[in-house]
């Protein structure tokens, strides 16, 4: 649903069925010259999850700089990551992003 939301107003999307082949795609593209401009995660997903996807990717070098957006309910959140709340509205979305 969200990938149709942006595909709508134009934006280029890769999607993942867990947040390690995201990794791994985001990796894939970082030394490229198509490297992705921004990240949306669940906090919540096969693998390491949003949250640790996010903490794991400022820790590379190569993407410190690659804005990531953990989707998740309102309530526990680690400090020092950027959420969007769950559920999203398409308003809150285009203001995310």
């Amino acid at each position: 649903m969200l990938s149709r939301q942006l595909e709508v107003v134009g934006a280029a999307v890769d999607s993942a069925a867990s947040t390690d082949q995201a990794f791994e795609r985001i990796l894939q593209t970082a030394g490229k010259n198509s490297p992705f401009a921004l990240v949306l995660a669940d906090a919540v997903l096969p693998g390491m999850g949003g949250e640790a996807l996010s903490r794991h990717a400022s820790s590379d070098p190569r993407l410190k700089s690659l804005p990531i957006l953990v989707l998740s309910p309102a309530g526990n959140r680690s400090p020092g990551l950027r959420y969007l709340s769950k559920p999203i509205t398409r308003l809150e979305l285009y203001r995310g992003v």
